[in-house]
């Protein structure tokens, strides 16, 4: 549960059960609640490649998990990039791939997240990449087999009428990926 609430949910989120998938190495997951399926517009918070397919004869398949929240509690940010609307897409492939995605992972979070920042009226960003302890905080994760890697990477974006002064942030240096290997990305888009 985030320190919040959940808004939209692809699989369903049982509030009892939580979510109940099946991982295969092939990165597909597999929902063990079949017949059950909300009708969302599918942009992935972890990839944003299809539609999920849906029959209600046999459990329904995702090439990732979606999900979108209300974020009561967000981070104090203290360092981080001021980044200038123009300069977004470079900056952000250079700092996806540093924190650990690769090539599709960083493409799918630039085809769900670099249309919205764009579509904001204002011209900077302040950007900050919360840590691992700070995700954590936020949104808990709790997976039910043995994971020997996680990256999980949550960008802060603060759209800005005009430049401020920053300390830069460092980024922590992910996890080099080995055996059961679970990625998660998204963001938290602050606006009034």
């Amino acid at each position: 549960n985030p320190a919040g609430f959940l808004t939209v949910s692809d699989p369903p989120y049982d509030e009892k059960l939580g979510l109940q998938v099946i991982a295969h190495p092939d990165g597909t997951i597999q929902s063990r609640l079949s017949g059950i399926h909300d009708s969302v517009n599918a942009h992935s918070s972890l990839t944003a490649s299809g539609r999920p397919t849906t029959n209600d004869q046999r459990p329904t398949t995702y090439p990732y998990l979606y999900y979108e929240a209300q974020i009561d509690k967000i981070p104090k940010v203290d360092s981080g990039f001021v980044v200038q609307k123009e300069n977004l897409n470079s900056f952000l492939k250079i700092k996806l791939r540093e924190s650990g995605l690769n090539i599709k992972e960083t493409d799918d979070y630039m085809k769900y997240w670099l249309p919205r920042l764009l579509s904001q009226k204002e011209d900077y960003f302040l950007i900050y990449f919360l840590n691992n302890h700070q995700i954590e905080i936020i949104e808990p994760l709790e997976i039910d087999m043995p994971i020997d890697t996680q990256i999980r990477v949550r960008t802060y974006f603060k759209p800005l009428a005009n430049p401020i002064d920053i300390t830069e942030q460092s980024l922590e240096k992910p996890a080099a990926r080995t055996g059961n290997t679970i990625v998660e990305w998204g963001g938290i888009l602050d606006t009034p």
